[in-house]
Formats: C-alpha cells, structure tokens, sequence
C-alpha cells in the first residue's frame, strides 16, 4: 500500500498575518495633489453669500453692489517615512529547500506603506478630534448616552448635528457622511430606538446602508482602525490596541460631516484637506527607495510620502465624544 508523507517544512505559499487597518480618512477629507510644500487654499467666507443685497434701481442709479470676502488656509507639508531592512542572512535562508515561504522584498514594501498609511490615519484622526466644529470645541459631549437602552439619545443627537450644520453652512443631510467608532456602532445595532425606526425597512439588522437611510443622510461609515501603543520587544508578542477614531480612549466618538467623495474643485465645499507634495523625483505623490548598507549587510526599502492635513470649514462638521460610556 503506498504511503504518504507529511511535509517537514513550511506549507507552500501559506503564512499568516492578521488583515491590516481598514484605512478611512480619504473617506473623511479628500486628497489634494500639490506641487509647492507651502500652498495656500483660497476659502470664501460664508457672510456675504447669504447676505440679501439685491434691491431696486432707482431712475438713473446705479444696481445695489456689495463684494465678497475671502481668506486662506495655509499648507505647509512634512514628510512621513519608514523604512525595513532585509539582511542578507534572511535572503540565504530563503534559499533552504524548506524555508518559509516569505516574499522578502515585497512584505519590506507593504511594512512600511502599512506605517506611513498609519501615520496619515492617526494625523487626520487628530485634525478632526482636536478641532471645533459649528462652534464646539473638540467635540459635544454624549455622555455615553448613545449605548443601548434606556435614556438613549443616538437619534435626537443626530438630529441635532444634522441641523447645526445645516444653520452654519446651509448644507442639507443628503450630503453628510457619518463617521462612528466600531464599538459605539455595535451599540447603536442594539438600541430598540433604532430598531423601532427600522421596522418599515426590508432588513431586520442594522447595517451601514440602512441606517444613513434611517437617518436620511448620504452614508455611514464605521471607523475600523486600530493602534498599538505598547512599546517593542524582544518577544514581538506585545500589544495593546487604541481605536484611532476615538477622542477618549474607551468612551467612543462619532463624526458628521459634508460628504468628500467628488473630486475637489473651484469652489466646492471641503471640511478639510489631505495635501499631498507631488515628488519631483519621481512625478508620484509616494516615493519608495531602496539602498544598501555595506555595515549591516541588508538591503533597506523606504517608503515615504509628504503630506499636510488641516480642517478647512468647521461650520461643514459636527463631533461627539464619550458616546458610549463617560
């Protein structure tokens, strides 16, 4: 009878690694290709645009005029860089008949793209928690009111962010996009408020789709991403996980804010802004390189990416805070 043998070494083509951060701030503030680290964005104040200033002629007079007033953000880029190195001694071992099945230089790459990615998250992260919207700084406090059960005010909140924005930007809901940690959107799934509102609907559940439907809004979006802020160690086993969306670790935060998915323009509204430097080097807004270093015997591969992020409108947004627990 034949017999088969076990496989001593690695599987091929299997490895395991957790799935990386489910990025979102693109979602939040579109991304502005510039060509000068110190561009100046042009903003048209919102007073004279509201203002009623037309009016009658009088007989041989002149039309009633007025102007408008502007002012402007100032950009000024720094760049954001991480490199991984690949010695030598890990690329002769690839070479063993059962080594492990690793693409060195290509993981080196996605190592570092995965950094900078999470560097430009927790920056934009920041600009949005850290800032004051419709007059509220660093956000409204829900006093932890938005998790499930009695005294909930998740929809009356809402309601309220819908309207703030709309008095301070004329911005009407079918335009905002809501930003929701992943644990305080778990609690919003369970709150019989929403179900109630729920019960017309096709579905029994909450998911994303339905519930901007519920709220009358463009969309939900639920905010994933994740850091670890335990320092390394040897063991490389550490970790201790910070919810990136979150002004208060552990308490939850929600985000309202003018949608940003078009393109941005000439005269669009814009709640705040990645600016990316285009390389010279290389025409691309990213730059990877790789070099060697004779001491260390390794091969180093470096992505970076030069980049500002800033609030533009704060009358285009509305933060809470400590939504699911104080």
């Amino acid at each position: 009878m034949e017999r088969k043998n076990l496989v001593g070494g690695p599987l091929a083509n299997i490895a395991v690694r957790n799935p990386l951060n489910r990025y979102i701030a693109d979602k939040i503030y579109p991304i502005v290709d510039v060509y000068d680290p110190k561009a100046k964005i042009p903003k048209y104040l919102r007073a004279d645009w509201f203002r009623n200033d037309a009016g009658k002629r009088a007989e041989t007079g002149r039309a009633p005029r007025s102007t408008y007033k502007m002012t402007e953000t100032s950009i000024s880029t720094t760049e954001n860089c991480h490199a991984t190195p690949v010695p030598d001694k890990q690329k002769d071992y690839q070479q063993a008949p059962n080594a492990y099945p690793l693409r060195l230089e290509e993981n080196a790459i996605n190592h570092s793209t995965n950094k900078v990615d999470l560097a430009r998250e927790i920056i934009c992260a920041s600009s949005v928690l850290d800032a004051t919207w419709c007059g509220v700084a660093a956000g409204e406090d829900a006093e932890g009111k938005w998790a499930a059960g009695t005294g909930n005010t998740f929809l009356v909140d809402i309601a309220n962010g819908i309207e703030q924005i709309f008095l301070y930007s004329g911005v009407t809901p079918d335009l905002l996009r809501l930003f929701v940690d992943f644990m305080t959107f778990n609690q919003i799934c369970k709150e019989s408020t929403v179900l109630a509102m729920m019960s017309h609907t096709e579905r029994a559940i909450v998911t994303e789709d339905i519930l901007a439907k519920v709220l009358k809004i463009k969309d939900v979006v639920v905010a994933y991403p994740i850091e670890n802020t335990a320092k390394e160690t040897k063991a490389g086993t550490e970790f201790t996980n910070r919810l990136i969306w979150e002004k208060n670790a552990g308490k939850g935060s929600a985000f309202l804010v003018y949608n940003a998915d078009e393109t941005p323009g000439l005269e669009m509204p814009m709640a705040g802004v990645q600016a990316r430097l285009v390389y010279a080097s290389n025409g691309l807004p990213r730059a990877t390189y790789t070099y060697y270093e004779d001491a260390e015997h390794q091969q180093v591969y470096e992505v970076a990416e030069e980049i500002d992020i800033r609030q533009v409108d704060s009358g285009l947004g509305y933060l809470w805070k400590d939504t699911r627990t104080t």
